[in-house]
């Protein structure tokens, strides 16, 4: 069996236990939020659908709202379905991520995510 040190650096898994981007580039997300740290950074929050596990990206690159996809700069894509909610197993890994990185969050933009959404679908449907 291969060690950290002799795997392919696609192989790896990230700190947290979590397979990197390689391995699983696209996640769905349920019960999804969208929120700004204090570093100015945005992220998503959200129950993984895949692996039936709580979720928090790295830092927001990309949000296409109309297709309800969010590229991370991990390079990793969420496809975010349904509206957006609170899943308790994702506030638990977002307290934890928050309390090692010393990050605190600001701001709320799922409410704003979903309305550009919903306001993009009228649009496409005219």
């Amino acid at each position: 069996m291969a060690t950290d040190s002799t795997r392919p650096l696609g192989e790896l898994v990230f700190a947290w236990g979590t397979p990197t981007p390689a391995i699983e580039p696209e996640l769905t997300l349920l019960r999804w939020q969208v929120v700004e740290t204090n570093d100015g950074d945005w992220r998503v929050i959200g129950y993984c659908k895949e692996r039936s596990e709580g979720r928090v990206s790295t830092s927001i690159e990309v949000i296409e709202v109309t297709q309800m996809r969010v590229k991370t700069a991990s390079h990793r894509q969420y496809q975010l379905e349904g509206p957006p909610g609170c899943d308790p197993d994702a506030e638990a890994v977002w307290r934890r991520v928050k309390r090692a990185r010393m990050l605190d969050e600001t701001k709320d933009h799922s409410s704003q995510v979903w309305h550009l959404h919903k306001k993009a679908s009228i649009g496409r449907n005219i």
